[in-house]
């Protein structure tokens, strides 16, 4: 587990310029708590598990010789946590692979029988191609990475349409050869780019924990990501999910932030306790 690199330097610059929050990103919304309650920031590795903690504890880390007990933060506002969501993202691209290495096997099957295949051509349609097309994200490498899937992912659609011809030719020696090249090349590489992407998309999400000191407790809050520490000022505007976690005592009172960007102040005891 590392130190957060940037901590020491925001802590040491200039005493004029007043920092009193860390504000942190938890899922699509923006978070923050009194940075004289936040002792340190690490990059989140190895939690120990305990029996019979509430669910939204994951267990404890051992951190400078203290024993901390570990908040999944996101549980506690009753998101799914970022590692379920990691493990479902991975699970579908799984998924996606699978329906296409199927998809391949049944043109293959379609060739063996001198038969017309019926399946999806357009590749647009198929569940990776929707997913795909509404697929948006800030992860530079992943979007990198996932831009790469479309040339392979259009051909090996495309081939359907040759084979089928080919089979209505009757040229089925060169629709088998048609088909195999299409798993040599498209195929494989679609295999390395779903591999890719499962690994860029969890290492895109490495967990911070925030360690919080209050006035009888220590702990660490895991986030998504520290992504300031800067002066807020209290406003009224809100909404109607900070409204619900303000009734919950879990937020108590919000910000705006560039006028733009909704921020909710965490109480630190309230993420805590059950």
């Amino acid at each position: 587990m590392d130190d957060w690199d940037d901590w020491d330097d925001l802590e040491d610059d200039d005493e004029e310029v007043a920092k009193p929050f860390v504000v942190c990103r938890l899922e699509h919304m923006l978070f923050a708590v009194p940075s004289d309650m936040v002792e340190s920031m690490v990059r989140l590795d190895e939690v120990s598990p305990m029996p019979q903690m509430p669910s939204h504890v994951r267990g404890v880390l051992k951190l400078r010789g203290s024993v901390l007990q570990v908040v999944d933060t996101r549980v506690r506002l009753g998101l799914p946590s970022l590692p379920d969501e990691v493990r479902a993202f991975q699970a579908m691209m799984d998924e996606r692979l699978a329906d296409h290495e199927r998809w391949l096997a049944q043109l293959r099957q379609c060739v063996e029988e001198h038969r017309p295949f019926d399946g999806q051509l357009d590749p647009t349609r198929c569940a990776f191609g929707k997913w795909y097309g509404a697929f948006k994200t800030n992860d530079a490498v992943l979007k990198l990475l996932m831009d790469r899937f479309d040339a392979p992912h259009r051909a090996i659609h495309g081939v359907a349409t040759g084979v089928n011809e080919l089979v209505k030719q009757e040229r089925f020696d060169e629709a088998r050869d048609m088909v195999q090249a299409a798993a040599d090349q498209e195929l494989s590489a679609l295999v390395k780019l779903f591999a890719q992407a499962k690994v860029a998309y969890e290492n895109g999400r490495r967990e911070i924990a925030v360690v919080l000191a209050t006035d009888d407790e220590r702990f660490a809050a895991v986030v998504d990501q520290v992504v300031a520490v800067e002066p807020l000022e209290i406003t009224e505007m809100g909404s109607a999910e900070a409204a619900s976690f303000i009734r919950e005592g879990i937020v108590k009172a919000v910000s705006m932030r560039d006028g733009q960007q909704l921020i909710m102040h965490l109480e630190p005891r309230a993420v805590l306790a059950a």
